[in-house]
């Protein structure tokens, strides 16, 4: 019979409290339960049958797959430790999730810049090898031309290549245009 206060009527499950209290049951009952579980996954949980997720899609998949993913990772006990299992809810196993999501992407990241800068390297050393094979050759070429430019003036003396000529103001063409003749001033100054 639903008790009334005033007058309206309440469900029996909020009816006054009777002299029968209800059976005395442990407050962290099912904390014991969830941390029973932390380390096994649900045999019936077929991780297949989650789709594939990333950090956008991370959010279409239920508490249940949540946990059992996190579980299966090993990651439950990271973020949910015995005494912060009863925070276990969506939002904090969405929030692990992208957390570990980050992470992996973060790692991912770090390999390829370190592949990238291993390359980067490797293709320095290789140009560097290059150019020194070059100087090498081109100070080769050197030599041996300046050996044969004095193997060639020690056996005729007398055949000196000449001088090439130099060439003076006056074989040159004047490149000053003038646009009106110059005028030279002078002043003469007679003592008379």
């Amino acid at each position: 019979v639903p008790s009334s206060s005033q007058g309206k009527l309440l469900p029996a499950a909020h009816t006054q409290p009777t002299s029968c209290p209800k059976p005395h049951r442990p407050r962290y009952a099912a904390l014991v339960k969830m941390t029973e579980h932390v380390t096994v996954c649900d045999q019936a949980y077929d991780p297949s049958t989650t789709p594939k997720y990333d950090l956008h899609s991370v959010s279409s998949l239920t508490t249940y797959q949540l946990r059992q993913e996190l579980v299966r990772l090993g990651a439950f006990e990271r973020f949910f430790p015995p005494e912060k299992v009863q925070y276990c809810c969506y939002d904090s196993l969405l929030e692990a999730h992208i957390t570990l999501l980050r992470e992996a992407k973060a790692e991912e990241e770090a390999a390829a810049f370190a592949r990238h800068n291993a390359e980067v390297e490797a293709r320095q050393a290789q140009l560097a090898e290059a150019k020194a094979a070059r100087k090498r050759e081109a100070e080769e070429r050197s030599r041996l031309r300046r050996e044969a430019q004095k193997a060639a003036g020690d056996a005729a003396p007398g055949d000196a290549t000449p001088n090439p000529e130099v060439k003076t103001a006056d074989t040159l063409p004047s490149l000053i245009l003038r646009s009106k003749p110059v005028v030279e001033v002078v002043s003469s100054t007679t003592g008379e």
